[in-house]
């Protein structure tokens, strides 16, 4: 993401007046890290799915808990 960024940071200072465009190279860019991060900011918030089978093996018992079958 930082590279986008610096990118469109140099796609402003090369061409400052056609940067200013919604179309130009540089809102492109500017706009496809801001989508990654805001990406990023929703999967840090969501716990992945080995949590949720962690927490139930602690509520149910693992497999360290279940009778020996003889």
């Amino acid at each position: 993401m930082e590279v986008l960024q610096a990118y469109a940071a140099v796609q402003r200072r090369l061409y400052p007046m056609r940067s200013r465009l919604p179309w130009s190279t540089a809102n492109h860019w500017a706009s496809r890290a801001r989508h990654m991060q805001e990406r990023e900011a929703r999967a840090s918030d969501e716990a992945p799915p080995s949590v949720w089978f962690r927490d139930i093996e602690e509520i149910v018992g693992g497999p360290e808990h279940e009778p020996a079958c003889e």
